[in-house]
C-alpha cells in the first residue's frame, strides 16, 4: 500500500478509524509540533545549552527525540503499532520537558531575560511553516 504523503495526509481516498487519526496527527505535527521544535532549536535550546551542568545531555536526548518523533509521524500508517508509538514518544518528550527543561530554564535564566525569551519563541513559532502552506493552497 502506497504511504501518505507525509505532511499534507491522502486527501484521495476515504480515512476512516485508525486511517483517519493517523491523518489528523500528521497534520497536528505539520501545524503544532513543526513550529514548536523550530522554536525549541532555534532559540531555546541554543539559551540553555551553556547554562547546563558538565556532561548534562538533555539538549541533545530532546533534539534526538524531535528527529524520532518526525520519522514516527512520517511512518503512520494507520495501524495501532504506529499511532502507539507517536503518543509514547509524544509523552515521553513532552513529561521530560515539563520536568527537566523547564525546571532548568526557571533555575538558570534570570526573570529580567524572559520577556525577551519569550518574544524570540513567538517570533520562531509564528514564521510561516512553508511545507504547511503549501499543503493549504486548493490547487494542492
Amino acid at each position: 500500500s502506497s504511504h501518505p504523503d507525509f505532511l499534507c495526509g491522502t486527501r484521495h481516498r476515504a480515512a476512516t478509524g485508525l486511517d483517519h487519526q493517523a491523518e489528523v496527527t500528521r497534520a497536528f505535527f505539520a501545524s503544532d509540533l513543526v513550529p514548536h521544535f523550530r522554536a525549541e532549536e532555534e532559540v531555546l535550546f541554543p539559551l540553555l545549552r551553556p547554562l547546563m551542568d558538565p556532561g548534562d545531555d538533555l539538549i541533545d536526548r530532546l533534539l534526538a527525540e524531535h528527529r524520532e518523533l518526525s520519522a514516527a509521524t512520517a511512518a503512520l500508517d494507520g495501524s495501532p503499532e504506529a499511532l502507539t508509538r507517536y503518543a509514547e514518544l509524544l509523552e515521553r518528550h513532552i513529561r521530560t520537558e515539563e520536568r527537566t527543561l523547564f525546571e532548568i530554564y526557571q533555575s538558570r535564566v534570570p526573570e529580567a531575560d524572559r520577556p525577551a525569551v519569550g518574544e524570540a519563541l513567538e517570533r520562531a513559532t509564528a514564521r510561516e511553516n512553508v511545507a504547511a502552506a503549501t499543503c493549504a493552497r486548493p490547487d494542492a
